[in-house]
């Protein structure tokens, strides 16, 4: 007797949706503005789990030692942590990624 279940047979594995970084940063209503425009300008930073982890802690890291959100310490900040060349011009531009 064949002991085999009769019927389609499913993986164990679900199938798994990555979601792109535009629906991330989309999911992220608290962000603000200058923070949204940093991560368009480095949305490669949201393709991988170790990235995005490197982004909180720096987030962590920021709050802790009372940065302002948006300041340009808080970008040098977020820069450094995660080896990004410097460019400002998401604070010049931030409103061009308001919804």
């Amino acid at each position: 007797m064949d002991s085999r279940p009769s019927g389609p047979v499913h993986s164990t594995q679900q199938t798994y949706q990555q979601l792109t970084p535009q629906q991330i940063i989309d999911s992220m209503p608290s962000l603000i503005l200058e923070e949204r425009a940093w991560l368009m300008q480095n949305q490669h930073l949201l393709t991988r789990p170790e990235t995005v982890t490197r982004l909180q802690a720096a987030y962590y890291e920021a709050a802790d030692k009372k940065i302002d959100r948006g300041s340009p310490e808080y970008f040098r900040l977020f820069d450094d942590r995660l080896s990004v060349s410097s460019n400002r011009s998401h604070l010049k531009s931030a409103s061009a990624y308001c919804p």
